[in-house]
């Protein structure tokens, strides 16, 4: 088997159905299988995905077991030598597989490759940060970032003046869309499953580079749409405050000083206070909403 292509998905039944389907329609000229590692989906996902698509393996989890252990399931049972990860609200507008396959088995030097991502109208879509640092994750979870989004931190972490159209070595690239040999994944020891959700895929990928000494690469020689956000997003913000505090904390933990550890866990708390206050103002305003609409 030279790929295998596992999908993590949850209750984006319509979503991953976009997936699939292309998936099937444009990646040829190569051995290839799916996997979807589905994390407890009540909507109805299982039953379609046996239904409409019998081909793809498809790992029943019990419960949300986040995104970093539910794609290692999917990891565990993989026959390809090149493991693609991709978002299950990503969709191929052409052989993507077959053409970064031949890229990756050509650069044994890269332990992970990302390539470029379009919204779903065509237009460019960011993919690539730097490693995060203290202030520009103090300014997120204070929410500053809204006020002053040219903050040279920001600018910095974002990458606000990267040549995507380039091909180039990076510190990160989207969760969305990874390509990494089998080995490559198995030698770092996959993701670490004490991230649910966020920095799994950036601790991942600085370990590939700094254990294995190899390199993370951005290449610009396919593309793919993303929707982005089409299962985060249904989740409450506070639920979405909670597992982002928890994840950056456990990567400042893993990877930087215990002074800008304690600087992170110390601004957890205002951002999660403000997460709530965001969702009281937001219940609010559906409870009149819907009040209105009975008048």
């Amino acid at each position: 088997m030279q790929a295998s292509i596992i999908l993590v998905s949850h209750n984006a039944k319509d979503h991953i159905a976009d997936c699939v389907r292309a998936l099937r329609a444009f990646t040829t000229d190569i051995e290839y299988e799916v996997i979807v590692s589905d994390n407890g989906s009540t909507d109805g996902t299982q039953a379609m995905l046996k239904l409409q698509f019998p081909w793809v393996r498809l790992i029943e989890n019990k419960k949300n077991l986040g995104f970093g252990a539910a794609n290692n399931r999917g990891a565990q049972v993989a026959e390809g030598d090149m493991l693609f990860f991709f978002n299950d609200d990503t969709v191929l507008t052409e052989n993507s597989v077959r053409i970064a396959y031949d890229y990756m088995k050509q650069r044994s030097e890269i332990g992970c490759l990302g390539f470029h991502l379009t919204f779903p109208d065509g237009s460019h879509q960011d993919s690539v940060r730097a490693y995060p640092k203290v202030s520009d994750q103090a300014l997120t979870l204070l929410k500053l970032h809204h006020a002053f989004p040219r903050a040279k931190a920001l600018q910095r972490y974002l990458l606000a003046n990267f040549d995507y159209a380039k091909e180039q070595e990076v510190d990160q690239v989207m969760g969305a869309c990874m390509i990494i040999p089998h080995d490559v994944f198995e030698r770092v020891g996959g993701f670490d499953e004490s991230f649910f959700l966020w920095f799994e895929e950036v601790d991942l990928q600085k370990r590939i580079h700094e254990e294995l000494k190899l390199k993370i690469m951005y290449a610009p020689l396919t593309s793919m749409i993303h929707v982005k956000g089409a299962t985060f997003g249904k989740k409450l913000s506070l639920q979405n405050q909670r597992n982002f505090n928890e994840s950056v904390k456990t990567y400042f933990q893993k990877h930087e000083s215990i002074r800008d550890t304690k600087i992170i866990a110390f601004c957890t708390y205002p951002a999660l206070a403000l997460a709530r206050l965001v969702q009281f103002l937001d219940d609010a305003f559906q409870l009149r909403k819907r009040k209105n609409k009975q008048l």
